[in-house]
């Protein structure tokens, strides 16, 4: 899981870790270029290009939203999200193990794997289908702190910021939102509550 971690890092502070994504054959094949320390977070989800076109003409008129959520128990953490239309009827689904050893997992951790998995889908089908829609897309989570996060810019202090627990989340999550024209809004929510999702 250390190595596991660490690969991670070094993904997310390289220069080409998301900027050579390009359109393959199918829409796993676009996901599929994702180095295998993304892919972990990713989970083994398999999804269409059916699927993945019809959430984006969601996105492209404003009614979609994302979710995610995860948690620990025993130092073992796992994390779970979701991109789905405003009426819950056209849904992706995903997840997965959050990466980490017992003695840095946390809640945290947890929450912004869920958090990050949302990205890891939204752009290879931003990629694959070439879309280029300058829209907003929310995304709710009842972690205030993973919302600090995505919202603002990783510090680059040098190697010394590079051993703070989960930068290389944190430093993906930013690439990933600089590589997309989708315009990532984060917001709150009461932990465990649906009610009212399907109107934002």
């Amino acid at each position: 899981m250390k190595r596991l971690a660490e690969a991670i890092l070094m993904c997310a502070t390289a220069p080409a870790c998301n900027k050579g994504m390009s359109k393959q054959t199918s829409l796993m094949a676009t996901i599929g270029q994702y180095p295998s320390e993304l892919l972990s977070l990713f989970g083994g989800t398999t999804i269409s290009d059916k699927e993945g076109a019809e959430i984006l003409s969601c996105i492209k008129l404003n009614k979609a939203a994302a979710g995610s959520d995860g948690s620990v128990k025993d130092g073992k953490g796992g994390h779970a999200f979701c991109i789905t239309d405003n009426e819950f009827t056209t849904q992706l689904w995903g997840f997965a193990p959050t990466v980490g050893s017992d003695r840095e997992m946390s809640s945290l951790r947890a929450e912004h794997g869920g958090a990050l998995g949302i990205l890891l889908l939204l752009h290879p089908i931003y990629t694959h289908f070439e879309a280029d829609y300058h829209v907003k897309m929310t995304i709710f989570i009842d972690n205030a702190e993973v919302i600090r996060r995505g919202k603002k810019k990783v510090p680059k202090l040098g190697v010394k910021q590079h051993l703070v627990l989960d930068y290389g989340l944190s430093a993906t999550t930013e690439r990933l939102q600089a590589e997309m024209a989708c315009n990532i809004q984060w917001e709150w929510v009461k932990g465990h509550q649906i009610q009212g999702f399907g109107s934002k």
